[in-house]
């Protein structure tokens, strides 16, 4: 075999290899494009849902042991307050 043949072959294995690696590259970056916007549409409205129902517990919550402690009515209209609040974002949470 001549030098010039195999230095030939080598530049197109090389070629070969640089196309097959760019090939796998564009797969796993349209597998992580895709990923990407499944985790931006589902996982954060569920984060955004999830977190809206911990503040409004949170806040009842807040409310019911500042209630239990003192037994002033101003707490207790406050816990009603966030009581709906749980429930309006129970319903917009079931909605989803």
């Amino acid at each position: 075999m001549k030098l010039s043949t195999r230095i030939g072959s080598g530049f197109t294995v090389i070629l070969l290899i640089t196309i097959i690696l760019g090939m796998v590259s564009i797969y796993s970056m349209n597998i992580a494009r895709k990923n990407s916007t499944e985790l931006n549409t589902v996982n954060v409205n569920a984060l955004t849902i999830s977190k809206s129902l911990e503040d409004s517990m949170q806040n009842l919550m807040f409310e019911m042991r500042a209630y239990g402690y003192s037994r002033d009515k101003v707490f207790y209209d406050s816990a009603m307050v966030h009581m709906k609040d749980l429930k309006n974002a129970i319903n917009d949470a079931e909605k989803k």
